[in-house]
């Protein structure tokens, strides 16, 4: 167990054991339960790609589950491109025989998640760190509560930079005015 650590009257400490959970839970811009979303459409690894095209039209990325609910991984559109791309079909059939695979196959792994009393800075710094665009909130027994995407991390920060900014409701005009505000 980590304990918070006092640097300064000694060379030999050991910066990674400072717990570094007290400053991140100063977060201006709030927890992960304040950003997250709720309803999450999550998958299983045993499930085919074929059978989560429809899912995948309507979100970019979800949660894999394995069979006891725990978050095992995360299914893309990027992921799906990727794989089918790798398999390098010839033909209509094996294109067929392609999304006949299961997830676990093909999902990103293991899933990269996240507490919902985790900083939003902290999810900030996680998604650049593993070059993630989704976060899957999970309780203590690794089971999915909720998701947080970079969309949602990052329109908090919107604000600071411009006042002006009202969440999803600038127009082209407005945006190419806000762009002009940082040539200075």
């Amino acid at each position: 167990m980590l304990q918070t650590c006092h640097a300064a009257k000694s060379k030999d400490v050991d910066r990674r054991a400072v717990d570094k959970s007290k400053i991140l839970k100063e977060d201006p811009y709030g927890t992960i339960e304040d950003v997250m979303s709720e309803n999450v459409v999550c998958v299983r690894e045993e499930d085919t790609l074929e059978s989560i095209l429809e899912y995948l039209e309507k979100y970019t990325g979800l949660p894999v589950v394995d069979e006891e609910g725990k978050c095992v991984g995360v299914i893309s559109d990027k992921d799906l491109v990727r794989f089918i791309k790798e398999q390098n079909p010839t033909s209509d059939a094996e294109a067929e025989a392609v999304l006949q695979n299961k997830l676990g196959d093909c999902m990103t792994k293991p899933a990269i998640t996240i507490r919902k009393k985790a900083a939003v800075a902290y999810a900030a710094g996680l998604m650049l760190n593993h070059k993630v665009h989704r976060l899957p909130v999970v309780d203590k027994n690794e089971k999915v509560i909720g998701i947080v995407t970079r969309q949602d991390i990052y329109e908090p920060l919107m604000p600071a930079v411009n006042p002006l900014y009202k969440k999803r409701d600038m127009d082209e005009t407005t945006l190419a005015e806000w762009h002009d505000l940082g040539d200075y």
